[in-house]
């Protein structure tokens, strides 16, 4: 269903989250996006996870974002409960923060 999922999205130039342990950009969009990225807060905090997503979401503002579905990529995954759930909390944090971003941006 994931691959489905990306694959619709890619097709339509809008995938929602490149993947952060594999992301490919042109070095011109970085430097456009790099202090809006860098510097990011939200409701008055600084933002410190979510790279991936809102560098995806930047992308987006400025055109389309495909996914490459045959690239390959190893990471560390969570190896106990404790982190499989703090590294989940981190993700949908990150999935409604820039949810609330990309609504505000229809506004």
């Amino acid at each position: 269903a994931f691959m489905v999922e990306r694959a619709a999205q890619s097709v339509m130039g809008a995938a929602l989250c490149a993947s952060g342990v594999l992301s490919v950009y042109r070095s011109d969009f970085l430097r456009a996006v790099k202090n809006e990225w860098m510097e990011q807060r939200f409701l008055g905090e600084a933002v410190h996870f979510g790279d991936d997503r809102r560098l995806t979401a930047l992308a987006l503002q400025r055109g389309r974002v495909i996914i490459a579905l045959d690239a390959v990529a190893s990471t560390q995954v969570p190896t106990s409960p404790v982190h499989f759930i703090k590294q989940q909390l981190r993700w949908n944090k990150s999935f409604l923060r820039e949810s609330v971003l990309a609504v505000k941006g229809f506004g």
